[in-house]
């Protein structure tokens, strides 16, 4: 699973108005990621690299 195919979908998602940060967060956090939120959206800008746990958390919440 590619971490910058993860950050970019989910800032393409975030454009186009599917969902928000903070609904992205929630659904993560509800599926098992333990990230905080400042964690999850430095990750989503590239500024902070998430657990590899938490990555493939992430990345089925946003189906990649």
């Amino acid at each position: 699973m590619d971490v910058n195919d993860i950050r970019r979908t989910i800032r393409c998602r975030v454009e186009e108005g599917e969902f928000t940060l903070l609904y992205l967060w929630i659904t993560f956090r509800a599926n098992g990621g333990v990230a905080c939120r400042t964690s999850l959206y430095a990750f989503v800008h590239g500024l902070h690299p998430l657990s590899n746990n938490d990555t493939l958390v992430l990345g089925s919440v946003v189906q990649i």
